[in-house]
């Protein structure tokens, strides 16, 4: 698999210019979800407002069975 097969690349970004929650070291996040037939699922997370230059050196991604759901977590 090609290591930017897990960029999301058709979520919905925000502008640039979009401003940070609360403190300026503090950003707004994503999360996609991949779900794979024969393979775990994985979730990717990166930042809203990232470049296309930024994006592909600004996001993580986690294999199911090291994350779970918010809803999991409340």
């Amino acid at each position: 698999m090609a290591t930017d097969t897990n960029l999301p690349t058709d979520a919905p970004h925000a502008d640039a210019d979009a401003p940070h929650v609360g403190d300026a070291r503090e950003q707004v996040l994503l999360a996609r979800v991949e779900e794979y037939d024969d393979d775990p699922d994985e979730c990717t997370i990166y930042p809203a407002n990232a470049t296309a230059t930024e994006l592909p050196t600004t996001w993580v991604t986690a294999e199911e069975g090291s994350f779970v759901s918010l809803d999991e977590m409340r």
